[in-house]
């Protein structure tokens, strides 16, 4: 890729949400997608360069971004299994801060726009949805490390923008559990589900989360900004909302507390975001649970 000077690095292209920014910023051409170590089948998209580097190895982060010099970074990279991270704080921090860290050690702040992804986890669930300007308080490992990591950009004298989301889902199986994955699936092979009844949160579609942050990197927005379902509702509800729709029993989905389902870590029961701000700020519009799940789009393997 010849250095245009328009270059936008995405970081975590890997994963899901990474997944999904691809295919929402192919489109615009020079892009960087950085993975790992990972295996992947690359979208056939002109104008995509895939690069692996461990971001880990401030080194290797240096040589990449002097390589590219990218005009934008959006920051995707992140260790989100939140029972892993209290297991393992050290790599959970070195992943979710190390990698802000050494990206930030090399841009350059008069050149470059950082993008951040970050989680409505960093609150402690007691009184969600909560606004931009909440004070936050984690309650695991994970969502310390992910406002370790918010703090490392506040710093940064750059641009910036730290976009926190909430309860991500789709209908690709990727592997790892999301949302609807986690239902759906089961549903499928006529098994049981059990959802947490008093855990709250604004689900969104990746693919919509990825046009929102997309449109919201090329803006000049600055500070913090709430990028999440416009519906507020627990995770059994949810279930119920993907049982119905796809037509299995609601007896299937059983509520459950989620202190009585084995997680090693704790979780903000009263999560959530709202995105008032975001619904004024962008074109993209926030869709809810319903509205995703009869996209044409939106379609399950059967």
């Amino acid at each position: 890729m010849a250095n245009s000077n328009r270059v936008t690095l995405l970081t975590g292209a890997a994963g899901l949400l990474g997944f999904r920014l691809v295919e929402a910023l192919a489109p615009h051409g020079d892009l960087v997608a950085v993975v790992h170590s990972h295996k992947l089948t690359a979208p056939a998209h002109s104008g995509v360069t895939f690069a692996c580097c461990d971001l880990t190895d401030r080194n290797e982060t240096a040589l990449l971004l002097r390589r590219y010099s990218p005009k934008t970074v959006i920051n995707c990279a992140a260790m989100t299994d939140v029972d892993g991270c209290e297991d393992k704080p050290d790599l959970a921090r070195a992943i979710n801060c190390g990698i802000v860290e050494n990206i930030l050690s090399e841009a350059e702040p008069f050149d470059t726009r950082f993008v951040q992804l970050s989680t409505d986890y960093i609150f402690d669930g007691m009184s969600g949805p909560y606004p931009e300007d909440a004070v936050p308080n984690p309650v695991n490992v994970y969502g310390k490390t992910k406002l370790e990591a918010e703090q490392l950009v506040n710093d940064w004298p750059g641009s910036k923008l730290i976009v926190r989301t909430s309860a991500l889902y789709d209908c690709l199986d990727s592997g790892k559990a999301n949302l609807f994955a986690s239902t759906y699936y089961r549903l499928r092979r006529s098994e049981s589900v059990v959802s947490a009844s008093d855990a709250h949160c604004n689900p969104i579609w990746t693919q919509n989360l990825a046009h929102a942050v997309a449109e919201a990197a090329s803006t000049d927005a600055e500070g913090v900004l709430n990028v999440a379902g416009p519906v507020y509702l627990s995770r059994y509800d949810f279930s119920l909302i993907v049982a119905t729709k796809y037509g299995y029993a609601p007896q299937l989905v059983r509520a459950a507390v989620l202190g009585s389902m084995g997680r090693r870590a704790s979780r903000p029961l009263l999560a959530g975001l709202d995105s008032s701000k975001a619904i004024s700020l962008l074109n993209t519009r926030l869709l809810s649970p319903l509205e995703t799940l009869s996209d044409p789009l939106f379609q399950p393997a059967m």
